[in-house]
């Protein structure tokens, strides 16, 4: 498309990317201005917020037909992939990290999203912290005075979504994340090898 359109379109998006104002030039270049200062510069006078834009998105859409679509189609298309995107990136980035503080507003497509998914989710949940090594193995007992020694917290309970869905796995899962930063570094969707557990009988520990 040329440039020029472009912006002019954006300029006449002010109820929105299907709105029916009449494109202008003039609106589309100060508000792109507006904008890339609020992104580069000035968010709201708050130095610790950023804004992150994302162009040309390819999220999955399940297409009807093969026909090139034109540019009213082309716009209904991007809008369903960026709301698809933000309802899976709304759905899953709790999991992603811990540590969040509860004062830490964190919004997706205007609505919070808050960090609690296991402390809300598990049942029979328990917490506590294991003495490990960093040059040792696991299975050595670590005496406190050990400076190479670091507290690894284990968070266990048994996942009431997953263990009474028809569509989840119910094996025993496991979740590793960075104990600085907080972030979900490995995923092992049946730890039972890992953990030394039986794969049957009464010990097949569904949910955990």
């Amino acid at each position: 498309r040329d440039s020029a359109a472009c912006v002019a379109r954006y300029g006449g998006a002010n109820g929105g990317a299907n709105s029916k104002d009449a494109p202008n030039l003039d609106v589309g270049i100060d508000r792109l201005c507006r904008h890339f200062d609020r992104l580069c510069h000035n968010f709201y006078n708050n130095p610790h917020v950023f804004m992150v834009v994302l162009d040309k998105v390819t999220h999955i859409v399940q297409r009807h037909s093969d026909e090139e679509m034109d540019v009213d189609e082309e716009d209904v298309a991007e809008n369903v992939r960026v709301a698809e995107l933000l309802e899976e990136l709304k759905r899953d980035i709790s999991f992603m990290y811990l540590h969040i503080p509860d004062d830490f507003d964190f919004c997706i497509n205007g609505e919070s999203v808050w960090f609690k998914c296991w402390t809300e989710r598990l049942v029979e949940f328990s917490t506590f912290a294991v003495r490990v090594g960093k040059t040792r193995s696991w299975k050595e007992t670590i005496t406190d005075g050990d400076p190479n020694a670091y507290e690894l917290n284990v968070l266990v309970g048994f996942d009431r979504i997953r263990v009474s869905s028809k569509f989840s796995r119910n094996e025993a899962s496991l979740y590793i994340y960075s104990r600085q930063s907080g972030r979900l570094i490995k995923y092992e969707p049946d730890c039972r090898h890992e953990l030394s557990l039986q794969t049957g009988g009464t010990d097949f520990c569904s949910g955990l």
